[in-house]
């Protein structure tokens, strides 16, 4: 494959997610600086060939003989595998692969250690409406959450055809235990303890898995969000989206208006859903978050995790 670096000794890190948790910042400024390992990100974890069929391949089809023999290099290196669909793919197919790709992952890697870094759901859902816009949507804030297994919410309970978020997707008891199931440990850290001191975050981080970072320090940059005024101005024009993109000239005369947009089109004020919208989410999820204190006690260590998973 010619493109997997050999090292001496073999010891992987999955890091399975979450999407809008930082992601990027690891990927381009902490992950690539740990000294004797090699990491990879999504241009190989999610669009690279062999992790392809890995994330999406039918179980009838999928050969794992011959996917670990393609990665055996990596197998048998020091290597930090970042990808947010290992905990599964939330739109379309409603995270319905989570449970194989962990499966797959600990055939590959039986011996990975595990990190997750959670988002609580009100804000992880805000920001995942407003990429979603930003990439075309066109759905209200109430439309584009399935609230899975309550009586009279949207049907259908996963929304297979429609870029929607399924709330099934976002218990975190179920991904933690899958994938502790599997490995033994996941190790669980905040996003939002993240916002508030990125560099005790990242010692944290380092220090449990005994990393050591080399190269130099890069300042903290977090991919900016767009004010209520823009993301309306753009979810109105994607009704037109279609009809511009039916043409060559029409699409990229689209992309400047969505451009112009994005760096004039003024607002002070950060998107967020409605009071309402935000306490319904909260609710939704809080029995949930409750039962992460039986899995991983320690998170009661953080006063965010009070602040934004479970309440007063």
């Amino acid at each position: 494959m010619g493109i997997f670096l050999d090292l001496d000794v073999g010891k992987t890190v999955l890091h399975i997610g979450m999407p809008r948790a930082a992601s990027t910042y690891f990927q381009n400024h902490v992950f690539p600086r740990v000294e004797g390992f090699r990491a990879y990100s999504v241009e190989t974890t999610q669009y690279h060939p062999v992790f392809q069929k890995i994330l999406y391949q039918d179980e009838s089809i999928f050969d794992l003989d011959q996917t670990r023999a393609e990665l055996q290099t990596m197998i048998e290196s020091n290597a930090i595998l970042s990808n947010e669909l290992f905990v599964g793919q939330t739109l379309y197919l409603g995270s319905t692969n989570r449970t194989r790709t962990a499966q797959r992952l600990h055939a590959l890697f039986p011996d990975a250690e595990i990190l997750l870094v959670m988002r609580n759901q009100v804000n992880l859902l805000e920001a995942l409406y407003s990429i979603g816009v930003y990439g075309g949507n066109t759905l209200s804030p109430e439309s584009f959450i399935s609230f899975n297994g309550q009586e009279g919410r949207t049907r259908p309970m996963y929304p297979t055809f429609q870029s929607k978020e399924s709330t099934v997707s976002y218990y975190y008891s179920s991904i933690i235990n899958t994938y502790k199931a599997l490995f033994g440990d996941v190790k669980v850290m905040l996003f939002e303890d993240f916002q508030r001191d990125s560099e005790g975050f990242i010692d944290a981080m380092c220090s449990h898995f005994g990393w050591k970072l080399g190269g130099d320090e890069v300042k903290r940059k977090i991919n900016p969000t767009l004010s209520e005024r823009k993301l309306s101005m753009i979810r109105g024009w994607n009704k037109w989206k279609p009809a511009f993109e039916s043409t060559r000239v029409g699409k990229s005369a689209f992309r400047r208006i969505i451009h112009w947009i994005e760096h004039r089109g003024g607002g002070n004020k950060r998107f967020s859903f409605d009071e309402a919208l935000r306490n319904e989410i909260f609710e939704h999820f809080k029995a949930d978050n409750q039962k992460l204190l039986a899995i991983k006690p320690d998170l009661m260590e953080s006063e965010n995790f009070q602040k934004y998973y479970i309440g007063d």
